[in-house]
């Protein structure tokens, strides 16, 4: 496969999740949140619980990073963690990152759930977290995610809607 079919797939994989349409039931303009942020940083609060960032599909570590800024900043709590589901071969393998993760971070003795966390997944991972924080569909693999609270950005949860639209065989050479 060549570079540019690459760059080009990696383009319409973001364009495919980010673009969706606002959210009547939560109307907030840019300037308005800008604002709310500047407001949290000039009075912090702690977290209520540990947060666990999730980046997405083709995220190579970026934006959770971002994120974890803007959560420290206003919160001026530092129980929060990246981890990054880019690299990973199959949503097992992404499960079982995030549910190590949060057991390094936070360690419990419960054999069946982690320390519970606030989840923000960005695109694949807020359908990752969803994936962690499920039943588990390996018995021998019974640990899964406790999850207080879901936050996802741009995730596909009614799959990817480009997608559907593209015949992407089109793009790539082999």
């Amino acid at each position: 496969m060549r570079i540019g079919s690459l760059f080009i797939l990696a383009l319409l994989g973001t364009i495919g999740c980010a673009v969706q349409p606002n959210n009547p039931s939560f109307p907030l303009e840019k300037a308005q949140a800008e604002r709310a942020l500047s407001v949290m940083a000039e009075h912090p609060r702690p977290l209520a619980r540990p947060l666990l960032l999730v980046g997405g599909f083709w995220d190579f570590h970026l934006s959770t990073p971002l994120y974890r800024w803007y959560f420290h900043r206003t919160s001026g709590d530092d129980r929060i963690v990246c981890v990054n589901v880019a690299f990973c071969g199959s949503f097992e393998e992404c499960r079982r990152k995030l549910i190590e993760a949060v057991d390094e971070a936070f360690p419990n003795r419960d054999p069946q759930f982690t320390t519970e966390v606030d989840v923000v997944g960005a695109s694949l991972g807020g359908l990752v977290a969803r994936f962690a924080a499920a039943p588990s569909p390996d018995p021998a693999k019974p640990r899964r995610l406790r999850m207080a609270r879901l936050f996802t950005v741009a995730s596909p949860h009614m799959g990817a809607t480009l997608r559907r639209s593209l015949d992407l065989r089109s793009f790539m050479t082999i």
